[in-house]
């Protein structure tokens, strides 16, 4: 067992087409009027999730919750193009994307994340 404050090494493998490409970041200020977090697309067509910790704590919600909920959608719908359509009827329906639960509900509900 290795002693408090010592310097250890290690080594993270990843499948090759993984490899150095899924990205969740920490980032002071939202970069989006009123957005607590994000996922979007890198310029390789990975996932790249952004949560703003100044924004978060400025509207009263943990970054921590948000950070949870861009990693959920980032693994239950990586190239944000997942939808669903409900027909109402032979003529008409609407289209909706793929969202886990709301982050702000986790906190209104008072729900343990950690």
């Amino acid at each position: 067992m290795a002693r408090p404050g010592a310097l250890m090494q290690g080594e993270i493998r990843a499948p090759r087409r993984f490899a150095c490409g899924w990205w969740l970041v920490s980032l002071d200020d939202s970069d989006q009027a009123s957005a607590l977090g994000y996922h979007d697309m890198t310029s390789e067509g990975l996932p790249l999730g952004k949560v703003f910790a100044t924004t978060n704590l400025k509207f009263g919600t943990n970054w921590t919750v948000t950070a949870s909920h861009e990693l959920l959608e980032m693994l239950g719908d990586p190239s944000i193009n997942l939808t669903v359509f409900i027909q109402s009827n032979s003529a008409a329906g609407r289209l909706y994307a793929y969202d886990d639960e709301n982050a702000k509900d986790w906190v209104s509900e008072r729900r343990e994340v950690f």
